[in-house]
């Protein structure tokens, strides 16, 4: 019905410009880098990612897309902006996050079908080792067209690199801090 919306999830798998960014630990999405990154590898990339997400539900596309593993504001701007997802007029809740590599979470959304209320960034730290860092959790609350107040999260656990069992508490905690929220 008129009321009703799509919510998607996309891992981009490493949506990265081809530009070094001296903050992060990007260095292997650039030219000279060992993925050999650059623009037009970059431009194909978003191409697809519009077409996956412009494929999806047929004529009426999500209305929400929680995107995880995006390295900045700017791959949203030209993914929003300059590719054919533009036709969706879709906005973005982006922060950058204190992840090495400088891989942040996204929320996609179309502000007619969901008008972004609040939005707040969870960030993760660990009790056994404060110092290590990861993708923040992002929080938006809006409405949607039946009036109804929507809460959403947008997560992307920590990898199981190393070992599921020897990585299983930091994923557990980051759960926590998920539920936590969601309980208060």
């Amino acid at each position: 019905d008129a009321e009703s919306f799509k919510i998607a999830f996309y891992n981009v798998e490493n949506y990265f410009d081809c530009v070094d960014d001296s903050l992060t630990n990007d260095s292997e999405f650039t030219p000279q880098g060992s993925r050999y990154w650059n623009i037009s590898r970059y431009k194909k990339k978003q191409s697809n990612i519009a077409k996956v997400i412009s494929s999806i539900g047929g004529w009426d596309v999500p209305a929400l897309v929680g995107l995880c593993e995006v390295e900045n504001r700017g791959t949203l701007i030209d993914l929003t902006k300059n590719s054919p997802l533009k036709a969706f007029k879709y906005e973005f809740v982006h922060k950058e996050s204190p992840d090495a590599r400088g891989i942040d979470v996204a929320l996609l959304y179309q502000p007619n079908r969901f008008r972004v209320i609040r939005e707040e960034f969870l960030r993760i730290t660990f009790p056994d080792n404060p110092k290590s860092k990861t993708r923040d959790i992002l929080y938006a609350t809006g409405i949607v067209p039946s009036h109804d107040t929507l809460h959403v999260f947008v997560c992307h656990f920590p990898s199981r690199l190393g070992g599921e069992l020897e990585s299983e508490s930091r994923r557990l905690h980051v759960a926590s801090v998920v539920r936590a929220k969601i309980d208060s």
